[in-house]
């Protein structure tokens, strides 16, 4: 399903510009062609680093921004739920957001919060959300690599239950 969704990911990127139409676009094809109980999760973002702005449409997966020093993230909320339930469905596209110097846009799948211990606790999204923004003066690499460090020392010795995706948009200068 994966290899699916990312070839018509790049075919269809290629084509057009608007986040949320290819989404759209992408669901289409995936609720032809996936088995019921199967969806996909994902964000899609558009950069213009000259103005430090991203879009983005985001299927079943929320988004944060977040500021060394600040308490509270801003959530970038899903724009529609998972792909490949709905043929029907229409994939919104975020308004603008303008990231300003030091600001971290922070998407990470549910294989990050849903990590478990050995004794059965999760990672959770409070506990990512900790370290994103004790380290939000890392670079964007940096970041991920703490965060991805993080949840592999959290779940042992347990075996991994689900994908870890972590994206990363830090705006410098």
């Amino acid at each position: 399903v994966m290899a699916e969704t990312r070839a018509c990911l790049r075919t269809l990127a290629r084509t057009f510009c608007d986040v949320g139409e290819i989404l759209s676009r992408v669901n289409r094809f995936l609720t032809c062609d996936i088995e019921q109980l199967h969806f996909v999760t994902l964000a899609l973002l558009r950069l213009d680093p000259k103005k430090r702005s991203l879009v983005y449409a985001s299927a079943g997966l929320r988004g944060y921004l977040i500021e060394s020093g600040t308490r509270k993230p801003i959530v970038l909320d899903r724009t529609c739920p998972s792909l490949g339930i709905n043929q029907e469905m229409a994939v919104r596209t975020a308004p603008p957001v303008v990231l300003r110097p030091k600001q971290v846009a922070a998407f990470f799948s549910d294989g990050v919060t849903g990590a478990l211990s050995a004794n059965g606790r999760r990672f959770g999204v409070r506990r990512a959300l900790e370290l994103l923004r004790a380290k939000a003066e890392l670079s964007a690499r940096q970041i991920v690599d703490e965060l991805h460090t993080a949840v592999e020392q959290f779940r042992q010795p347990e075996p991994i239950g689900d994908d870890i995706a972590i994206v990363i948009v830090k705006a410098e200068g």
